[in-house]
């Protein structure tokens, strides 16, 4: 079981790995840094699901007994279901110059197609602005998608709780408790 203290000593190790690889700016030195930082997101989840592990139990016990939720049973499934989102939501600062690139890209596109493909340069260049949005696309469809996960989330239990309802949480509550990717 993951607790925080070995969360702390990863994000440190991780720190000190962001450090050295900023200093070589090197190809290597941003694979290992990708390494410690997928670490550490692992055991941030581990972590995040011994700490909820016994509440969200209960939950499951009660949702089988089909006794009704609690508010603050209810904040704590929407925090195991829908607190990654949030979280990413509340820090992600770029969707607005995300959403920005991915029109001015566009209207480069655009002039492309206004335009005429005379030559390997201009394929080039018109292979380079597809790449740029190739990589800029999947954070905007990303954040998105969290958005939207909050949304249904709220939807779904914004009124008192279906048996669909419940049985929809607690397969997701189920498969968080043991997933990988929680």
């Amino acid at each position: 079981m993951v607790k925080i203290e070995d969360v702390k000593q990863k994000l440190s190790q991780t720190i000190a790995a962001g450090t050295a690889c900023f200093a070589k700016d090197a190809e290597w030195d941003y694979e290992l840094l990708n390494e410690h930082v997928l670490e550490l997101e692992e055991m941030s989840r581990e972590a995040i699901q011994a700490q909820l592990r016994k509440e969200c139990e209960t939950i499951l016990d009660q949702l089988d007994e089909r006794k009704p939720l609690t508010p603050q049973q209810l904040s704590t499934v929407r925090m195991f279901i829908v607190g990654e989102s949030e979280a990413y939501l509340r820090a992600e600062k770029q969707a607005d110059a995300w959403r920005a690139e991915i029109r001015r890209l566009f209207g480069q596109l655009e002039q492309f197609g206004a335009g005429t493909i005379d030559g390997v340069d201009s394929l080039f260049q018109l292979r380079a602005i597809c790449m740029e949005a190739i990589r800029v696309i999947p954070d905007i469809t990303f954040y998105l998608d969290q958005k939207e996960r909050i949304q249904k989330f709220d939807d779904a239990t914004s009124k008192p709780l279906e048996e669909k309802t419940i049985r929809v949480l607690r397969e997701i509550l189920q498969s968080m408790l043991i997933s990988e990717n929680m």
